[in-house]
């Protein structure tokens, strides 16, 4: 515990004293109490797995840290085979069979897509080369690791609203889905870090007209990540990122600089050797066979293995969803009620379950905010980039909706775009016509915002 609480207290000195984390008007104290909150949840949603839950060592912050300590072990005096784990080079046959017998590690059903399981193993991995094998310090580290993401998108939205710095954290820190799922030893810890540092790195590139090798490593990084872990979401970024590129205001301005147009295409470049590297065995070759690379089928086979979890473990905030069928007819019928499912439902659904209550409230005050933000619009000059959070923030629940009969899972999983839904629709309100009398600008807009 030593070892963890200086861990805690060099990151904390660390976002005290570094210059990136640095925000015109407020304290340099606020981002380290920031960090220390999403540490203390954290621990509590830990606590209630392991003591209230009774998952002990079955649930997946454990899981991954577990089987990665084993590995480690295992291997204890053979790092050069760690570091080809990490990094995704060829191993010797015994390192093969250790990661075969790996839980976790082979999914029991290849669906011809990206294991997302595989890199939580592999930062595990990375992070127990200086963690001595203390559960902490891995729980320390990844909840960093979404503060920064959290911290991107704030330093993002900054660049679109101004002035507007309490409510931006706000939205992105103190909602329930960002307190209690963006933390601790979780994908989604990961996820909102790439997540964020996209759309900080995209913000600073389509605003300032230029690019920097700061925002070029961190688009690139974060990019590669992103692609090698979450291969629904990264479908989902990329789509609403091209819809944004070439979009009448952003390719006028975008693609008049030729620094930038050679950065996307290198973009692109990589994107599709990460891709090409990361099928699986099976896909490429029924592509070498003559077969189409079907998304639907994938889809469907992806929402039948949901299903049957859900059935074997008889999930308590089970719903009814559309049944895939391999048909992209079938996916664009279900579109209505995957939105349903993924962001309504836990409107409608009974609330028996104390822990669906937050997400409940949250859900409401989202609908509240989207119909005022339409009512009342607030116009910015950065729409096109406000529109890519949108695209993608609909996507990735429509995709959600679609696979996830779960809403426990659902919850968790749409826990990365809620700080954009709330964040965006908060700021596109014009607040001052909605209180004439009262001047809110210690929280709301002002006429002075941007």
């Amino acid at each position: 515990m030593i070892l963890s609480g200086i861990v805690l207290i060099l990151l904390c000195l660390f976002i005290y004293f570094n210059k990136y984390f640095k925000v015109d008007g407020l304290k340099p104290w606020v981002f380290p109490s920031l960090f220390l909150l999403k540490v203390i949840f954290a621990v509590i949603v830990w606590y209630y797995y392991y003591y209230i839950a009774g998952y002990k060592n079955d649930s997946d912050m454990y899981l991954y840290f577990n089987e990665a300590n084993a590995i480690f072990n295992k291997l204890k005096f053979k790092n050069s085979e760690i570091l080809k784990i990490v990094l995704g080079l060829p191993t010797h046959d015994e390192t093969k069979q250790i990661l075969n017998a790996t839980c976790g590690w082979n999914k029991s059903v290849d669906y011809g897509i990206i294991n997302d399981n595989r890199i939580m193993f592999k930062v595990n991995l990375l992070i127990r080369f200086f963690s001595n094998g203390i559960f902490w310090i891995h729980l320390i580290l990844f909840t960093f690791c979404a503060f920064f993401g959290l911290f991107n998108i704030l330093k993002g939205l900054k660049l679109i609203f101004k002035n507007q710095k309490r409510l931006i954290i706000l939205s992105i820190f103190i909602l329930p889905s960002s307190l209690i799922w963006l933390g601790g030893i979780y994908k989604e810890s990961l996820l909102i870090f790439c997540i964020g540092g996209l759309f900080y790195s995209i913000s600073k590139i389509s605003i300032l007209k230029k690019i920097d090798f700061q925002s070029a490593f961190l688009f690139m990084l974060c990019l590669v990540l992103l692609l090698t872990s979450k291969p629904l979401y990264s479908f989902c970024f990329l789509f609403a990122f091209m819809v944004f590129l070439f979009t009448k205001n952003s390719s006028s301005r975008i693609f008049k600089n030729y620094n930038i147009t050679f950065f996307l295409l290198l973009t692109l470049s990589v994107t599709a050797l990460v891709i090409n590297d990361s099928y699986s065995n099976s896909t490429k070759t029924s592509i070498k066979n003559g077969e189409s690379f079907n998304f639907a089928k994938l889809l469907s086979f992806k929402q039948e293995d949901f299903l049957n979890d859900a059935k074997v473990e008889g999930a308590n905030t089970f719903s009814q969803t559309i049944v895939l069928d391999g048909s992209y007819r079938a996916f664009a019928i279900g579109v209505p009620d995957a939105l349903i499912n993924s962001f309504l439902l836990p409107v409608n659904y009974r609330l028996n379950r104390f822990e669906i209550l937050p997400f409940f409230v949250e859900s409401i005050l989202i609908i509240i905010l989207l119909v005022l933000s339409v009512i009342f619009p607030f116009h910015v000059e950065e729409i096109n980039l406000k529109r890519l959070l949108f695209y993608f923030s609909f996507l990735v629940l429509i995709a959600l909706g679609l696979l996830i009969p779960i809403i426990g899972l659902t919850i968790k999983y749409r826990s990365v775009i809620i700080p954009f839904l709330f964040g965006i629709s908060a700021l596109a309100i014009d607040w001052d016509k909605i209180f004439p009398s009262i001047k809110l600008k210690t929280l709301f807009n002002s006429k002075k915002r941007n």
